[in-house]
């Protein structure tokens, strides 16, 4: 028995289980497509490792719990009508800013998910090299460097977590100068895992604002009452908390910068579970 992505279950010949998310049968285990990727490792590290530590590798990702009691979504403040920088008929310029130490699954997660949206999505190094190396050693490399953005003007920006990633984030003068402007501007910005706590907070960026992180972090947040919550929006800012809301957290982006009815377009090909998502239509 095995499952597919649902475009390519016709040419399974067994198809009992084709609904399954993930499928382990004797020494064959498959899975469905991006949005089944997360669950489908784990039941591979299951089978490698056992269930514990499975579990210990899923707990600080923040992983979805299986009763699904927690928060998904909270939004705060005026809703910021969207306007493209550049006017109508140009896609949003997005800019995802990357070190040695980002989580790599946060920023591809990122990346790739507001590129199936339609976004212009600008990949910048703070490094002096366009390569970095990820937090688990993940290469990536980036479309340019940081300082080619300096006079740029972006839609949106987001930061990937990951530590020591954040913290050169947090270093780089040119993206402090960039999201500065976004405030000013009043365009949006977002961040995810430990860069709410280490890049944004310490800069003065969530003042007034409620947000989340990486529950490693969220003690550095000055307003708390909303870090339990998988993904925060509170008026031109969007925070969430690790590597298992990566998903929910760029569908969401999708969502502010296209509308609800785009997010689920790129969602239901990638066999997400509607029911997790913090998509409002």
């Amino acid at each position: 028995m095995a499952t597919a992505h649902p475009n390519f279950v016709d040419k399974l010949e067994d198809t009992s289980s084709a609904e399954c998310r993930v499928v382990a049968d004797g020494y064959c285990i498959t899975s469905r497509g991006p949005g089944t990727a997360m669950e489908y490792a784990l039941a591979i590290v299951e089978r490698l490792f056992g269930k514990e530590r499975a579990d210990a590798v899923a707990k600080p990702m923040v992983i979805r719990s299986p009763d699904g009691t927690e928060t998904l979504r909270q939004e705060f403040g005026v809703e910021i009508p969207f306007q493209v920088a550049e006017g109508e008929g140009v896609p949003p310029k997005v800019l995802v800013p990357i070190a040695n130490g980002s989580e790599e699954m946060e920023a591809v997660i990122i990346i790739d998910v507001l590129r199936r949206g339609g976004a212009n999505v600008i990949v910048a190094s703070v490094e002096d090299q366009l390569q970095i190396s990820a937090s688990r050693g993940v290469k990536i490399v980036a479309d340019c460097l940081i300082s080619k953005c300096a006079n740029s003007v972006f839609d949106l920006i987001v930061l990937p977590g990951g530590m020591p990633g954040a913290e050169r984030l947090r270093d780089s003068e040119v993206l402090s100068q960039l999201l500065r402007q976004q405030v000013e501007s009043q365009r949006l910005y977002a961040a995810i895992c430990a860069a709410p706590a280490v890049v944004l907070q310490p800069k003065g960026l969530l003042e007034g604002r409620r947000a989340t992180a990486h529950p490693a972090f969220v003690n550095k947040l000055v307003d708390r009452s909303a870090v339990d919550t998988r993904v925060v929006s509170d008026g031109i800012v969007l925070t969430s908390r690790g590597p298992g809301t990566a998903m929910e957290f760029a569908l969401a982006l999708v969502e502010r910068l296209f509308g609800s009815e785009r997010a689920a377009q790129v969602a239901r090909p990638m066999v997400i579970s509607r029911s997790v998502l913090p998509i409002t239509a």
